[in-house]
């Protein structure tokens, strides 16, 4: 961190964008980064509408699992999604304020 509190074996960790460089890696970190893009990538296009049944963006129901989803009223899913929309937000607010506090 900017605090320079590191993990116990990451003392020499370097900061900030010098971390994002390959050239300081370990060569086994480097090793996983083309399998960890790939698993990245295929879980994001299976994830994605796979089946074309979609009810609304986001929707990444694949008919395995459904919870009951299907069987609540209209008003129900939308103040279900409603409520998840504002939990995105402020975990996103959240995640904004320990960004800035560490940067201050």
């Amino acid at each position: 961190t900017a605090a320079g509190v590191r993990l116990p074996g990451m003392e020499a960790a370097p900061f900030g964008f010098k971390a994002l460089l390959m050239e300081g890696l370990p060569s086994e970190v480097r090793g996983t980064i083309p399998l960890t893009l790939m698993t990245v990538f295929f879980l994001t296009v299976f994830m994605q509408d796979s089946t074309g049944e979609n009810a609304f963006p986001g929707d990444y129901r694949n008919g395995l699992i459904d919870f009951g989803w299907d069987k609540q009223t209209t008003e129900w899913q939308n103040r279900k999604r409603a409520i998840e929309l504002n939990n995105g937000r402020a975990a996103q607010m959240g995640i904004l304020g320990i960004m800035v506090h560490e940067q201050l």
